[in-house]
């Protein structure tokens, strides 16, 4: 796999882990998909706008952001 999609892909995990941390909508916004469904670590599932707007809420509120892997995987040559 060619290194620059590696630092691409690692690069923008950081920058969603950094707005996650920080509460950052507008950041997260841009960087989240549209279909997005998120697991969360209790098996609760939400869309996008359900995750932002729990965020928003102050209903999750992140403090740490931690991985146990981290290992890129290409799905398709391009």
């Amino acid at each position: 796999m060619p290194l620059d999609l590696t630092s691409n892909i690692r690069a923008a995990e950081q920058r969603r882990c950094a707005a996650m941390l920080a509460n950052n909508a507008a950041a997260l916004d841009a960087l989240l998909d549209p279909g997005l469904h998120f697991a969360h670590a209790t098996g609760a599932v939400d869309d996008k706008p359900a995750l932002m707007a729990k965020m928003a809420a102050g209903r999750i509120v992140y403090t740490a952001i931690t991985w146990s892997e981290d290992v890129v995987t290409a799905l398709a040559d391009d």
